[in-house]
């Protein structure tokens, strides 16, 4: 198993107790590269942050890939375990006090959806349906309720993006993409983060984690059923999870994220990073852009690194301006 598999199951797992959560972070920790990287466009703003050694905690609703904080559930099974629960008071509800047969309880109980029992005897005897007729109508407001449940799920899924803030980094200085898609096709510039200068009880080390790269939409529901069923073992951080998998489309990104997980009570902001080392300057930067990062790149004694385009193959290499 890979460690950042292992990192997952610990963090992540309905029945994680403070043991495992704590020895995912120590695992976490034993990982954490040295060196991280935050590609950048040469906006103002970005050269503010530069500046101001900050860097934007925004919220995953802002980034570019829509399956953010993305999760699944299997609405059947809670479904099932929701009226198991409250068989007795459904039943009274949908026969308004009308005996039911013991077996017909007991067959709906151990149902994966005890409604269609209960609705499909109550109008198989009481309102004489054919069983053709109850098969058709109970398809129409099984699709109904899966519908109304999706758009539930979709909504919370929104409220997550809102609410969760992020800000993203790289373990490499030189992915063509990266460069092409978040440092304006080479006319930004790229920032290196020396790891080894926050300490290790730092927040800022404790905020920062691996993304998880899968084809596999994170899978919530037995942390809701370990929170309706009130056991006590409920994992709270299985949010943070969800927002650390990403699609194995995004993998060449070598991603590593910030994330904030405070609500709407962290709004968006910059935030402190004084542990700027190195800038990076892009093949196209315009000359006063330039000016500008060696300017502040000067003043922090930053080392400099400038792309230049290789002409044997494919690719840049990065020439030391200040060594």
């Amino acid at each position: 198993m890979s460690w950042k598999k292992q990192f997952e199951t610990l963090l992540g797992s309905p029945n994680a107790s403070s043991q495992d959560i704590d020895n995912s972070f120590r695992l976490k920790e034993r990982h954490l590269p040295r060196f991280l990287y935050r590609y950048r466009p040469a906006s103002e703003w970005a050269i503010q942050n530069l500046a101001n050694e900050t860097v934007w905690f925004g919220k995953a609703s802002a980034l570019n890939d829509e399956h953010e904080f993305a999760e699944q559930l299997d609405f059947e099974r809670l479904t099932q375990l929701l009226v198991s629960k409250n068989i007795k008071e459904l039943t009274d509800y949908l026969t308004q006090g009308q005996e039911v047969p013991a077996e017909i309880l007991s067959k709906a109980e151990a149902s994966s959806d005890p409604i269609q029992e209960i609705s499909a005897y109550l109008l198989r005897e009481q309102e004489g349906w054919s069983e053709d007729r109850i098969i058709k109508a109970q398809k129409v407001l099984r699709d109904i309720y899966f519908d109304h449940m999706n758009k539930i799920i979709d909504s919370k899924i929104k409220d997550t993006q809102e609410k969760m803030k992020v800000c993203s980094f790289s373990e490499s200085p030189d992915i063509h993409l990266m460069w092409s898609h978040y440092a304006g096709s080479y006319k930004g510039f790229c920032v290196e983060y020396d790891m080894s200068r926050l300490e290790r009880g730092d927040l800022r080390r404790r905020l920062l984690f691996p993304v998880l790269y899968t084809d596999e939409v994170f899978d919530s529901t037995e942390h809701l059923i370990q929170s309706m069923t009130n056991n006590g073992s409920f994992n709270p951080l299985y949010a943070l999870v969800i927002g650390l998998r990403k699609s194995e489309a995004w993998k060449y990104e070598k991603e590593w994220r910030m994330v904030m997980n405070l609500g709407d009570s962290f709004p968006e902001q910059n935030y402190s990073m004084n542990c700027q080392s190195a800038v990076y300057l892009g093949v196209n930067i315009e000359a006063d852009k330039r000016k500008t990062i060696l300017k502040i790149s000067e003043s922090q004694e930053l080392k400099v690194m400038e792309a230049r385009p290789i002409r044997s193959k494919y690719g840049v290499e990065f020439i030391p301006l200040n060594e």
